[in-house]
This record gives C-alpha cells, sequence and structure tokens, in this order.
C-alpha cells in the first residue's frame, strides 16, 4: 500500500474512534448555582400583637443563571424558652435559574417576633447553608394587673371590707415563662402589676 492510502485509513480509523469517545463520553451534570438564592418573607398584615395568627409567605428565588438545588429548607420561629422549627415544601428541589419559589404557612405570634429562614443547597457535591433573618412585626400586649389578697371570713365568696390581709407576697407569671414579678400587698391587701 502506498502511504497516501494509510494515511488515508488510518485518518478514517482515528475520526471513527474519535466519534465513538464522544458517543461513549458520559453527559456532563448540570452545573448549579452558586448560593444565588434570594429569601423574602411577607406577611399578611403591616402589624400582629402577641397572640395573633399570621400568615407569611416565604419566596425563594433563584438569581444565578444555572439551576438551584436545594437540599434543605426550613422555618424556624423562636418562642418562650422552644424553638419550632417547620420544613418547607421546597426542600429537595431544583429551582431553574431566573425562577421562584413560594410557601405560605399560618402560626401564632411570640412576643419577640424572630422568624429565621434557614437554605442549604447542594453545590459541587457538598451542602451548603444560609440563614436569612426575619422580623414579624409584632407589637406586645401589656395590661395592668391588680387586686386584693382577703381572707373570705364571711364564706359569701366575695371580699367585703375588713376581710382584706396586709403583707402577703404576690407572684405574677406570663405564658409560660418560669419566673415572675412579685410584690408584697399593702395595708389594705391590695397589689398591683404595672404593665411590662
Amino acid at each position: 500500500m502506498t502511504s497516501s492510502r494509510w494515511a488515508a485509513r488510518f485518518g478514517a480509523l482515528a475520526a471513527a474512534l474519535s466519534v465513538a469517545a464522544v458517543a461513549a463520553a458520559p453527559a456532563a451534570a448540570e452545573p448549579v448555582a452558586e448560593q444565588a438564592v434570594e429569601v423574602t418573607a411577607t406577611f399578611d398584615k403591616p402589624s400582629y400583637q402577641t397572640g395573633d395568627r399570621y400568615e407569611v409567605t416565604i419566596t425563594v428565588r433563584n438569581g444565578a443563571d444555572v439551576a438551584a438545588d436545594i437540599h434543605y429548607a426550613g422555618v424556624s420561629l423562636p418562642t418562650e424558652g422552644m424553638v419550632i422549627s417547620k420544613p418547607l415544601a421546597l426542600s429537595g428541589s431544583l429551582i431553574p435559574a431566573g425562577e421562584s419559589r413560594t410557601q405560605t404557612f399560618e402560626y401564632g405570634t411570640s412576643d419577640n417576633g424572630a422568624m429565621h429562614v434557614a437554605i442549604q443547597q447542594r453545590i459541587g457535591g457538598e451542602v451548603k447553608g444560609t440563614k436569612h433573618d426575619f422580623t414579624i412585626p409584632v407589637t406586645p400586649r401589656y395590661i395592668d394587673v391588680t387586686g386584693v389578697v382577703y381572707a373570705d371570713e364571711d364564706g359569701d365568696s366575695a371580699y367585703d371590707a375588713g376581710e382584706e390581709v396586709p403583707g402577703v407576697e404576690v407572684t405574677g407569671r406570663i405564658a409560660a415563662r418560669t419566673s415572675g414579678a412579685k410584690v408584697t400587698t399593702d395595708s389594705a391587701g391590695r397589689f398591683s402589676f404595672p404593665a411590662c
């Protein structure tokens, strides 16, 4: 064979191997966004009082030009002595580039008004997280509490003049708090806890 025929056969063989190698190569994974999520919280009212129910819509927007792989998304609501956590439905989802996902839920307010949204993304085989803090617009409810400590000497289940008991320590507790304010009744058996 002449060298030109070898060159032609070798070129065809090299081209065939190249095509086979391209066809057998695994598909490249779709790129994943680098922590480009934006989180917003929208409340159904401008403000609430302690104990009111509120509705909040959490929106997670992928601001990147590639998909965001959401490993976990959840909300934490600190309350009196504990933290309540709620996973969001978009955990385990893929948010395409430039798109948003929302979830709305209802809950009761505490008096601290804090809410945290945690987002964990899978990025290059690792899980990386961010925390987004929001303030629930809460106006605490405060009231004065007053009364009289008395000894019901005549058994009529009502306070009558002369039944007051001075010098009694009265403890006032709010909700589930473990400590309370203490006051002592005056000479007329009266006590008062000012709004606090």
